[in-house]
């Protein structure tokens, strides 16, 4: 696509005729959640380490073909999209920019339609990857002893983390239920992209303080693998966090619709901290809490889980 949109590049004809070039720094900072979401839930792909084969080789390369192809993905679509008929202005109020781009490339006929196919089977694929990542998470805490046990149960053959995906599909849903009802369809597309990214920016904090924490306290600890960056990435992807938080911070406090996602994301963060308070910090006081599974553990386990998959299937 990105090849056959360059004979139709025009940027005076569509991005400053239509009144769309960059005039101001505001506009810019109301963009970055927008352009955040390109890359929201990539982070997550070591998640998936317990099913895949020597993980400390393959999951970086994975996270490296995944964040190339995003950047390319992503950068090409938002160009070569807002440079070619119908232009920026006509594309900030199209729902699928890539279809268009299709039309407008390659006409209404046969084309156009099978990359249409192709991109609905590639975003069947996002929301399943959330809820298979959302699983595995929830239950990686809950089997560490800090969520409630029902979290960590498995499936007794298949070893699928049915606790945490039943309960992290519900809530899902329940805030987009009551938001539906609170603020209307109009904007609740965008204040769930800014509910979801403050989160995700929040818990990419926790994560970078404790790795900082763990490089300076246990510098000679074993590691399968260690990041090319080092401590300056992870005090360059704080600073990103909040230039990050601060850009949905500034456009949520200007719209009242838009504080909706502010407030939902503090009652999460209150009521998981008043559990951890309550139930999680005594426990490890006493040292009550269920000790961490081991990797010889876990491999022990999905193994054991994948024999009886195969078992059952009769592979």
């Amino acid at each position: 696509m990105f090849v056959s949109a360059i004979p139709h590049v025009d940027y005076n004809r569509w991005v400053v005729q239509e009144d769309w070039k960059y005039t101001d720094l505001s506009s810019a900072i109301e963009a970055i959640p927008y352009a955040m979401w390109f890359y929201l839930g990539v982070e997550e792909l070591p998640l998936a380490s317990e099913e895949t084969i020597e993980p400390a080789k393959n999951v970086p390369r994975g996270l490296l073909m995944c964040i190339s192809t995003l950047t390319v993905l992503s950068f090409g679509t938002a160009v070569f999209s807002s440079l070619i008929s119908p232009g920026a202005a006509a594309m900030a109020d199209v729902s699928a920019p890539l279809v268009t781009s299709f039309q407008t490339l390659y006409g209404t006929g046969a084309t156009t339609t099978f990359f249409k196919w192709m991109t609905v089977i590639a975003l069947c694929s996002s929301p399943n990857s959330y809820v298979f990542f959302m699983g595995q998470l929830l239950f990686a805490i809950a089997r560490d002893g800090y969520y409630p046990k029902f979290l960590a149960y498995e499936h007794p053959r298949r070893g699928t983390p049915v606790g945490a995906v039943l309960f992290g599909t519900i809530s899902c849903v329940l805030i987009a239920v009551i938001l539906h009802y609170a603020i209307g369809d109009d904007d609740l597309g965008s204040v769930l992209i800014n509910l979801t990214l403050l989160g995700a920016l929040i818990s990419y904090i926790f994560q970078l303080l404790s790795f900082v924490y763990l490089r300076y306290r246990q510098p000679n600890r074993p590691r399968p693998y260690r990041s090319p960056f080092g401590l300056a990435g992870a005090f360059v992807g704080l600073l990103l966090c909040g230039i990050s938080i601060f850009a949905i911070l500034y456009t949520s406090v200007t719209d009242t619709i838009f504080l909706a996602s502010i407030v939902v994301t503090v009652l999460v963060f209150v009521a998981g901290s008043m559990y951890f308070f309550r139930v999680v910090l005594p426990k490890i006081q006493n040292n009550t809490l269920g000790s961490p599974v081991t990797t010889k553990d876990m491999n022990e386990n999905l193994l054991s889980a994948r024999s009886q998959v195969l078992i059952s299937t009769g592979a």
